[in-house]
This record gives C-alpha cells, sequence and structure tokens, in this order.
C-alpha cells in the first residue's frame, strides 16, 4: 500500500472514530438530561404539583424543547400577585374590587394551552422565542 492511500484510510478512520465519539457524547448528554428531568419530576410530585416535566430534542436536533400549561405558568402565586396589585391600582383611583374569581375564571379557560421554550444544546441559553399553542 502506498502512503497516499494510507494516509488516506486514516484519515477516513479518524473522522470515523470522531463521529462515533460524538455519537456517545450527545448520547450521554441525553441520559444526564432525562436523569436530570426524572429528579424534577420526582420533586415534582413530592411537592404536590400536578405537573410532569418533558424535554425533548428539537426537530433539526439544534437544542431542546419543553412545555409549560399556561395554567402551571400562571399558577395560584402569579394569581394573587396580579390581584393584588391590580387592587391596589384601583383602590389609589378609589375604586374597592377584587379580580380574583376574575383571574381564576380566566386562567381556567386556558386549560388547553401551552407554552414551549426552547434552549441550546448546551442547556445555558434560551433560543429563539416562546409559542403558545393549545394542546
Amino acid at each position: 500500500m502506498d502512503f497516499s492511500k494510507y494516509l488516506e484510510q486514516k484519515i477516513k478512520e479518524k473522522e470515523k472514530n470522531q463521529k462515533e465519539l460524538q455519537k456517545k457524547k450527545i448520547k450521554a448528554k441525553n441520559e444526564e438530561i432525562k436523569n436530570k428531568i426524572e429528579i424534577l419530576n420526582t420533586e415534582l410530585r413530592n411537592k404536590g404539583i400536578g405537573f410532569t416535566f418533558n424535554i425533548k430534542p428539537t426537530q433539526n436536533g439544534d437544542g431542546w424543547e419543553f412545555d409549560l400549561p399556561l395554567n402551571v405558568l400562571l399558577g395560584p402565586k402569579t394569581r394573587k400577585y396580579c390581584n393584588e396589585l391590580w387592587k391596589t391600582i384601583m383602590k389609589n383611583a378609589g375604586i374597592e374590587m377584587d379580580f380574583a374569581d376574575e383571574i381564576k375564571n380566566a386562567i381556567d379557560k386556558l386549560d388547553n394551552y401551552k407554552v414551549t421554550m426552547k434552549i441550546n444544546s448546551s442547556l445555558d441559553k434560551e433560543v429563539g422565542q416562546g409559542t403558545i399553542s393549545k394542546e
């Protein structure tokens, strides 16, 4: 075998090994993410939160995406905060009013809607913009 063919063969072997190594790294990262998500979901169950966190690779594989139901995103603390804020604004205008029931009724209508967020493959930066869609 002449040297150029030997060199060409070694380059192909190196490229093949690099691809295999990259696949192993991606698989290991996916397992790490899966384990972290399972820990998070266990914590959510232990706290009595009726929500399971699911994360999956984006269609083009450049990152991850996850969904969050709007009624979870706009949970009791957010509802209370909004109610208190609006009550204060109205009170300053001389109007006594409570919005808790209206906020609850509005958010109950969002039951089948979700926010989808995307993050990069390193899990350290938001990618793009969140979207809202009906399940």
